[in-house]
């Protein structure tokens, strides 16, 4: 079996969040995870709220991956 990860990032505009962000992602890629496979994002709105019905969503895809 293979991990799977879900990381929500939160909405923001600062320059060091998005670096860490970035740093993950080439870490991730260089250790196997793909966006949509075995990697699934989230992200805040733009106004920093979140949409519940798409983290449901994306939970019950995850939560199936792991079944």
């Amino acid at each position: 079996r293979q991990p799977v990860l879900w990381e929500h990032l939160p909405h923001s505009e600062d320059e060091e969040q998005r670096a860490s962000w970035q740093a993950r992602q080439v870490w991730y890629a260089e250790n196997g995870f793909d966006v949509g496979i075995n990697l699934f994002v989230t992200r805040d709105e733009p106004d920093g709220s979140v949409n519940p019905a798409r983290l449901r969503k994306v939970a019950e895809f995850v939560r199936s991956l792991c079944a």
